[in-house]
């Protein structure tokens, strides 16, 4: 399994211990390939019954989902985490 690090945490620790080789640790860490990863965004579903586009509202975006009687884990407008911790 893959492990995600961050590397600018890295290279300021790496300073403290260190004062030699770092130009050459500092290449090889900032040559190294990312990770494509998206923050985990979390909300609630806020059911909305006044307003003229009733539904359930995604409390990360603010929009509106089509099915006031449907909440679904995410949200289909921005991708939030809509399932109770």
């Amino acid at each position: 399994m893959a492990r995600y690090i961050d590397a600018d945490e890295l290279m300021k620790r790496w300073e403290e211990l260190s004062p030699r080789g770092r130009k050459e640790f500092d290449q090889v860490i900032m040559t190294q390939p990312t990770a494509n990863l998206r923050e985990n965004v979390r909300g609630e579903w806020i059911t909305d019954t006044e307003s003229a586009l009733a539904g359930n509202v995604c409390s990360a975006c603010g929009k509106v989902a089509n099915n006031i009687f449907h909440k679904t884990n995410f949200c289909p407008n921005c991708g939030a985490d809509m399932r109770e911790v």
